[in-house]
């Protein structure tokens, strides 16, 4: 019965002693069979492949073909017309002169032709004989603007401008400029808003076209003149 309880360890003790014993077999097996790869690869041809031999093209030039000769057409001599009074086909080296009238035939009349209600004495150079030439009207002159060279006119006529009754409500105030085109006479022609207050334009507008100024002269001349007028609302405190 002893031996019964013994003969398993003994036999775990022999394989492991065995397995001991081919461990350091193993390990110098794959430590030779690591170095022979290594020393095949060492000895191996590992050359590099030579780049190919770069191919150098020998080109010709093509010359052009020949240009095709010029085939000249010469024109058919054409045939004279017969006709006495047919136009010539070839121009002539002299051209033919008129022949002055010859004084055998007299001068020319022409009595008894033309219009029978004419003007007397005809017209020469586009006018009637014995009138009067009328020249073109001037046309409008252009305003001038108002400057160092030009004296400001000074206002003959002022007109106070209505004060709107919104703008009173909505307690709207302040100064609307505009630029005012004076004609000749001194009267304002055309107006311009430049500086806006949308509730007081109208009513400075229609202030501004009664105005009257003193003509400005230039030269002797009245011409028109172009000035900015400035018109102020306040409200009453």
């Amino acid at each position: 019965m002893s031996r019964e309880l013994f003969s398993p360890s003994v036999v775990g003790v022999s394989t492991a002693a065995r397995r001991g014993r081919l461990l350091p077999l193993s390990i110098l097996f794959h430590a030779v069979l690591l170095g022979a790869i290594l020393v095949l690869q060492l000895f191996a041809d590992t050359s590099v492949p030579e780049p190919p031999k770069r191919v150098i093209y020998d080109i010709t030039p093509i010359e052009p073909p020949p240009a095709p000769p010029q085939i000249v057409r010469h024109a058919a001599p054409s045939r004279a017309s017969t006709h006495p009074d047919a136009a010539p086909i070839v121009i002539p080296d002299k051209l033919p002169t008129d022949e002055p009238p010859s004084e055998a035939s007299g001068p020319l009349d022409f009595a008894g032709q033309g219009v029978e209600s004419g003007v007397q004495g005809g017209i020469t150079d586009g006018l009637v004989a014995g009138a009067t030439p009328v020249s073109a009207p001037p046309g409008p002159l252009k305003p001038v603007r108002v400057s160092s060279g030009i004296r400001t006119p000074i206002k003959i006529r002022d007109a106070q401008p209505v004060y709107p009754a919104i703008a009173q409500s909505a307690r709207v105030e302040g100064i609307v400029i505009l630029e005012a085109v004076i004609d000749e006479r001194g009267h304002v022609s055309e107006t311009r808003v430049l500086r806006s207050i949308p509730l007081l334009d109208d009513a400075a507008t229609a202030a501004v076209r009664q105005w009257v100024y003193s003509p400005t002269v230039l030269n002797g001349q009245p011409i028109p003149i172009v000035m900015t007028v400035t018109v102020q609302f306040r409200l009453e405190r």
